[in-house]
């Protein structure tokens, strides 16, 4: 460690989840290397799926009743602080937040949001959900400055939790470019690699209620009658019980469109990128979006992008400055990106007709398939929108902020 750096924590659960926010935590760690000591502070240190810079440090206290476990880890985490004389502690994801703000002393307690807070913690539909809100209204206000990832999450914590505007800072999440165009050169495992004249679409994200994939199959079905060599790859896992259930509903629904051959699930991996360079396009049919670290992991691996215009940060990377209403009946094509009507989140079975958003989302990526100028014009596009959110210059604007510039 450096003695004329200040010192830093980055605190979160851990980096066992192949996830946004781990992928997120890990880049900044070795960005924020060059300017402060690192201390990365993680609840576990088993499984780990990223690479971090900084000293490791584990949170005691993981045994024991929740409200227990809760309490020993802000005992331990304001032990650490002390210790290691920490400046400022940033957080990722809501317990680590909420443990950065009740363990702060002197030092500061920055708080990080991925994700679109009113919906996300309405949706759970438990008791969770409902303490959830209570405590951000109550405790947020209490940090030093809070880190969104996109400008519609600030406007939403502002409008749903009386978050003060001042406190709230959109900064964009950081991605290594040129790591990420090394990564995607490893090869395609061959199980993936295409055959023929195959045409491969792809998604990444949990199997899980907001990504929606059931849209996805279902305009699927509607490409093959154009495209019957048509590939999609999903790339995600199914880890909780509410996510294994709706793989099985996904698998019932390929099945029952006789698409067994022309859907295949690939477990997450730490190097999607591979994966990406080999598909044609990349398409979502998310209904909820903190960020999308996806849009541009694409776009940095040069395939076009179709996205649903869902909350809250597509339409920032896609058409970035074009605040108009959401999409209703029709197909933006955008600076960087196609957007289409968000869907409405319900399961159909096959022998339901398409809805007016599935439609629209098929027709998208027609569009992309049998237009190959566009199709050149979206990638290269988003070869050059991609820039903006690499690493050094998001790394600065995360220096500013624990600096206290902003």
């Amino acid at each position: 460690m450096k003695e004329n750096k200040k010192n830093i924590g980055l605190l979160l659960r851990d980096f066992n989840i192949i996830g946004g926010i781990e992928r997120v935590a890990s880049t900044l760690s070795f960005g924020l290397s060059e300017y402060f000591n690192v201390f990365v502070i993680v609840y576990s240190d088993k499984n780990r799926a990223f690479d971090h810079s900084g000293k490791l440090i584990v949170l005691k206290g993981s045994n024991g009743y929740r409200l227990t476990r809760f309490f020993n880890k802000i005992f331990s985490l304001r032990k650490i602080i002390k210790e290691n004389n920490l400046d400022s502690v940033i957080s990722f994801g809501e317990h680590s937040n909420f443990l950065n703000i009740i363990s702060k002393s002197s030092n500061k307690a920055i708080l990080t949001i991925h994700s679109y807070k009113s919906k996300e913690e309405s949706e759970r539909g438990d008791i969770r959900g409902f303490i959830n809100k209570i405590l951000i209204k109550f405790l947020y206000n209490k940090s030093d400055r809070i880190i969104t990832v996109s400008e519609a999450l600030k406007d939403d914590l502002s409008a749903s939790f009386k978050i003060k505007p001042s406190k709230i800072t959109p900064v964009y999440n950081p991605f290594d470019i040129v790591k990420i165009r090394e990564l995607s050169e490893k090869g395609v495992p061959k199980d993936y690699l295409r055959s023929g004249r195959e045409i491969v679409l792809i998604t990444i994200g949990r199997i899980c209620g907001t990504k929606a994939f059931w849209h996805l199959i279902r305009a699927l079905s509607e490409l093959k009658k154009d495209f019957p060599e048509i590939r999609l790859d999903i790339v995600g896992e199914a880890y909780l019980p509410a996510e294994i259930e709706v793989k099985k509903k996904l698998t019932e629904l390929i099945n029952d469109y006789k698409m067994e051959s022309s859907v295949t699930f690939i477990d997450f991996t730490p190097n999607p990128y591979p994966l990406l360079k080999n598909a044609d396009v990349f398409v979502s049919s998310s209904i909820l979006e903190g960020f999308g670290n996806v849009i541009v992991e694409s776009m940095i691996c040069g395939i076009p992008v179709v996205f649903t215009d869902c909350k809250a940060g597509p339409r920032e990377i896609i058409a970035p400055g074009i605040g108009r209403p959401k999409l209703k009946n029709e197909i933006e094509f955008a600076e960087f990106g196609i957007l289409t009507p968000v869907c409405d989140g319900k399961y159909r079975d096959a022998d339901i007709p398409l809805i007016k958003e599935e439609k629209l989302l098929a027709d998208a990526v027609k569009h992309l398939l049998k237009d190959s100028t566009m199709h050149k014009k979206y990638s290269e596009k988003g070869k050059v929108r991609a820039l903006d959110f690499d690493s050094e210059k998001i790394i600065r604007e995360y220096v500013n902020v624990i600096e206290g510039s902003h």
